[in-house]
C-alpha cells in the first residue's frame, strides 16, 4: 500500500502512466467484435488495440476476415479469433466470452483448434440477440443445446423483456394496454442487459434465477462522456460482472456503431476508445478506494455511489440528443478526489 500511494503521487502529475499501478479490474471490460463488419484484414492490430485502452475480454462473432475468399466453418473463425485475442493478451481468463453466430457444436469443435500453450477462459453460447416473448421456444432450444453440450447461455437483452412487464401506451395497441407480457430470463444463464434497462428488480431476478448479470452498450454516439460514463462510474454502480459495447467495428450506410477507426495500417485512435480507457481508469480507481480501511474513503465512495444513477444515462435510453448531454456526476472530479484518498 505505501509503494501505491508513492506512485499515485508521483502519477497525479504523469496521468498516463498511473493506470499501471492500480488493480486490475475486477469485472470484465470489452467490445463485440465481428470481422464481417471490418474492411480491412488486421484483427491483430484491432486486438492490441483493444488491450492497450485496457479492455480485458471481447465478444467474438464467426465471419471470415475480410478478404477471405475461403470457406472456413463457424468453429475455425471463432478459434482463430479467440488464439490472437490470447496472443496478444485481450484474454483475461476471469471473465467467459460470449461466441456469436455459432451453436453449441461449433464452440465445442472450437476446442480443437486451440493453439498449444495458450488458454481459453469459458466459452458461452450466444442465444437469439435481443429476443422478445414470441421466441421463448427457440430460447429453450438454445439453452437445452447448450446444456447438453455442457456450456452456458447468455445474449443480450432488455431487462424488462427478461423479467416480463405490462404494456404500455404508445408501445401497443389500445386494447392491449395493461396486458402482461411473459419474461424469457429463464432460458438464459447470462443476462446481458441493456444499459437503461437494468433495474434492482431486474438484477434481484436474475440473482434468484441462479443468473450472471452483465451489461452492454449499443448506441451509435461518439459522446466519450458516454462511453467513459459506461465503463467507469456507471459500471461500478450497477456491479455487472462484465460489461460489453457494440461495437469495435460497425459502419454501414446510414449509421456507425464503430467505437474505432480503420485504415489500412491499422486501427487510429478515437474519442470513443479514450473515453472507454478512461472510464476503466476511472473503475480502477473507485476499486482501489473500496479496499481503503477509512471510514473518510467508505462515507467518500458511498456518496459517489449514491450520486450515480442505476438509470445510466440523465435521460435513461433514449435516443434524442443524448450526445450533447453530460453525466450528472463530474467524472474528472471524482477521479481526482479518489487519487487523493489513495494517498494520505
Amino acid at each position: 500500500m505505501v509503494q501505491l500511494r508513492v506512485l499515485v503521487l508521483a502519477l497525479l502529475v504523469a496521468a498516463p502512466a498511473f493506470a499501471q499501478v492500480l488493480p486490475p479490474a475486477d469485472a470484465g471490460f470489452g467490445c463485440f467484435y465481428s470481422p464481417g463488419r471490418c474492411k480491412y484484414a488486421n484483427e491483430r492490430a484491432y486486438f492490441e488495440d483493444m488491450k492497450a485502452a485496457g479492455l480485458n475480454t471481447f465478444a467474438p462473432q464467426a465471419n471470415n476476415l475480410p478478404g477471405d475468399t475461403v470457406t472456413h466453418t463457424a468453429a475455425e473463425n471463432i478459434a482463430r479469433q479467440l488464439n490472437t485475442a490470447a496472443e496478444v493478451g485481450l484474454l483475461d481468463l476471469r471473465w467467459p466470452v460470449i461466441c456469436y453466430s455459432v451453436g453449441a457444436q461449433d464452440v465445442v469443435d472450437a476446442q480443437q483448434y486451440r493453439k498449444p500453450g495458450l488458454k481459453w477462459p469459458e466459452l458461452v453460447v450466444q442465444s437469439i440477440d435481443e429476443p422478445n416473448h414470441t421466441q421463448m421456444k427457440y430460447l429453450e432450444e438454445y439453452q437445452v443445446a447448450a446444456h447438453k453440450a455442457g456450456m452456458r447461455i447468455g445474449t443480450a437483452c432488455a431487462g424488462y423483456g427478461a423479467i416480463g412487464y405490462n404494456q404500455m401506451l404508445p408501445w401497443c395497441k389500445p386494447e392491449d394496454e395493461g396486458k402482461p407480457v411473459p419474461g424469457y430470463g429463464q432460458w438464459l444463464d447470462i443476462w446481458v442487459v441493456l444499459v437503461g434497462t437494468l433495474t434492482e428488480a431486474v438484477r434481484a431476478a436474475a440473482d434468484k434465477q441462479g443468473a450472471e448479470t452483465w451489461a452492454y452498450l449499443a448506441y451509435p454516439v461518439k459522446n466519450r462522456f458516454m462511453q467513459r460514463w459506461t465503463f467507469g462510474l456507471w459500471a461500478w454502480r450497477a456491479k455487472t460482472r462484465v460489461n460489453l459495447v457494440w461495437a469495435y467495428i460497425d459502419k454501414q450506410a446510414g449509421f456507425d456503431y464503430s467505437r474505432a477507426k480503420e485504415t489500412p495500417e491499422g486501427p487510429v485512435e478515437t474519442s470513443s476508445m479514450r473515453g472507454l480507457a478512461d472510464g476503466i481508469v476511472d473503475y480502477r480507481v473507485l476499486q482501489a478506494v473500496s479496499r481503503l480501511k477509512s471510514g473518510a474513503a467508505q462515507r467518500w465512495l458511498a456518496e459517489v455511489e449514491k450520486e450515480t444513477t442505476l438509470g445510466w444515462w440523465p435521460r435513461g435510453y433514449v435516443k434524442d440528443n443524448q450526445d450533447r448531454e453530460r453525466p450528472t456526476v463530474d467524472m474528472a472530479q471524482v477521479r481526482r478526489e479518489g487519487l487523493r484518498l489513495l494517498r494520505q
